[in-house]
């Protein structure tokens, strides 16, 4: 779906009725306002993305989240939203697999793991980075 060109209704309901929603960090995942309780959350991003809003919005809300991000092409110049980057399929597929074994088996405690990382299902509580680089590491 793409926000800028779906209706709001259609772009709200869509939001609501998602068991996984998976998209670039920014205010085309602002609908999440409108997921249901234990949805899961896949953001895609480059490293050196700052976001101060969305990650905000998610804290806030009742969702399990991994946030993937992904290596910038080099050089850029200007701004990093310009830039092109990419997030290693490998990534985004681990990254998916839990989310779905998640969405299957909601975790009974707040946490739950990714890539050997503990990360709070409300992630207001703490907040971690995982970055994904093309080595595996």
């Amino acid at each position: 779906m793409d926000p800028g060109r779906t209706p709001f209704l259609m772009q709200m309901l869509a939001f609501r009725d998602s068991a996984m929603i998976v998209g670039e960090m920014g205010g085309n995942l602002a609908g999440m306002t409108y997921a249901s309780p234990g949805a899961a959350l896949v953001t895609l991003a480059p490293n050196r993305w700052d976001d101060r809003f969305l990650t905000r919005l998610i804290q806030s809300l009742d969702v399990m989240h991994a946030d993937l991000r992904g290596p910038s092409d080099e050089p850029f110049h200007g701004k990093i939203r310009y830039a092109g980057w990419q997030v290693p399929p490998d990534a985004l597929d681990e990254a998916l697999e839990v989310m779905r074994g998640l969405i299957a088996t909601p975790p009974t405690s707040d946490l739950y793991m990714l890539r050997d990382h503990q990360i709070a299902r409300r992630i207001g509580r703490t907040l971690q980075e995982i970055h994904f680089h093309t080595d595996g590491k």
